[in-house]
């Protein structure tokens, strides 16, 4: 099981200083490459745009239990995954920060979707009758 996440920044240069990270999932294997946890958001007026929310990196329940690439808002189920994102920071620090506590949670996220899926981990078993 792999993951490769590739990370580019940016800085704008205006009066809106600001601090871009985007990362995305270029390699997956074993795994779907759709790790980042979005919240879709609500329509803004008067334009009505949906601007969605970059919530966290998936856990392995997150993994199966939230879609790819779009909420199922039909089911009323807000959360799904990309294989990207972008996001803005005020400083140079922050961003630091910020891509190291992804690159961390993409880490886990490795570690524990590896464990969870591995059929060798059961050592115990116990069969019961009933009926």
């Amino acid at each position: 099981m792999k993951l490769k996440v590739a990370y580019k920044t940016t800085t704008t240069s205006d009066e809106y200083f600001g601090y871009g990270l985007h990362a995305e999932v270029v390699e997956a294997e074993g795994i779907d490459p759709n790790i980042f946890v979005f919240h879709a958001g609500m329509p803004e007026l008067p334009t009505k745009k949906i601007v969605d929310t970059f919530s966290h990196v998936a856990s392995p329940v997150d993994m199966e239990e939230y879609p790819p690439e779009e909420p199922d808002l039909k089911n009323h189920k807000p959360f799904y995954r990309r294989s990207e994102l972008n996001l803005w920071v005020r400083s140079s620090e922050w961003l630091g920060e910020l891509k190291q506590r992804i690159d961390a949670d993409v880490g886990l996220l490795v570690k524990g979707y590896s464990l969870l899926n591995d059929e060798n981990q059961y050592n115990t078993e116990e069969v019961k009758t009933y009926g």
